[in-house]
């Protein structure tokens, strides 16, 4: 995982290194834009991913793209300017779980996650889904037909999922990621007692409103609906803190 992560370098290195290490503007896009570079290149992919934006996103996106260093920059910077360990991964998980311990929720409280794929999860029986995509993107049951609420109530009411690690929900009622990418909604009804984090103010996206749930923790699918936006919302209640 250390080395996945460690690969994870995002796009800012590729781009500096197009620009004699500086961080391009516009007009040196513009420019590169002029050299029609090789289609296939990295060059190539950055002229068209700035320059197939409006001219009011092109320098944000351009900004985003060249300052991107992935999950082995958010690691550096978050472990003090050095990559982690192993232990270091470990003991910081170690601090997670004892803050989580020391701060049990005093009330009751619903939370929700948007999911791209549902997969993961198992029925009843410990059988996994077997749902697939058609070329649109509908999501098709077991049989090649348009995933219906009956289909997900058959195959998951009545069943336990386990989280895989700590769980980033959002408090409130919407998800902090939705739309067409998210076709799924867990509904997690948090019962009083259970340990969790609240980011608040101090995540790095405060708009998310993200509450953490203990890592390995068990929910319970009760039922599942259609959202007011369409998508398909796995209503669930967690049965366990998870928290060794």
């Amino acid at each position: 995982m250390l080395k996945q992560w460690w690969d994870n370098a995002g796009t800012a290195d590729a781009v500096r290194g197009l620009f004699g290490g500086h961080i391009p503007t516009l007009s040196d896009v513009y420019a590169r834009a002029q050299r029609d570079p090789a289609p296939g290149t990295f060059e190539r992919w950055l002229v068209d991913r700035v320059l197939s934006e409006p001219p009011a996103r092109q320098a944000a996106v351009l900004n985003r793209i060249a300052t991107d260093d992935g999950v082995r920059g958010m690691l550096i910077r978050t472990f003090g300017g050095r990559f982690p360990t192993e232990a270091d991964i470990r003991a910081r998980m170690a601090l997670i779980d004892e803050a989580m311990r020391a701060t049990p929720l005093r009330y009751g409280v619903q939370t929700n996650r948007g999911l791209q794929e549902i997969n993961f999860m198992r029925d009843p029986a410990g059988n996994p889904m077997n749902f697939r995509q058609d070329p649109s993107g509908r999501w098709l049951n077991e049989h090649g037909q348009p995933l219906t609420v009956e289909d997900l109530q058959r195959r998951l009411v009545g069943s336990t999922q386990q989280a895989n690690g700590y769980m980033s929900t959002s408090l409130g009622a919407s998800a902090a990621f939705a739309g067409d990418s998210y076709p799924f909604r867990l509904v997690l009804d948090v019962p009083r007692g259970n340990p969790a984090i609240w980011m608040g103010s101090s995540s790095v996206y405060p708009r998310q409103r993200e509450l953490i749930l203990p890592q390995d923790a068990e929910y319970t699918i009760a039922g599942v609906r259609r959202g007011a936006d369409g998508v398909f919302e796995l209503i669930a209640t967690v049965r366990r803190p998870g928290v060794p």
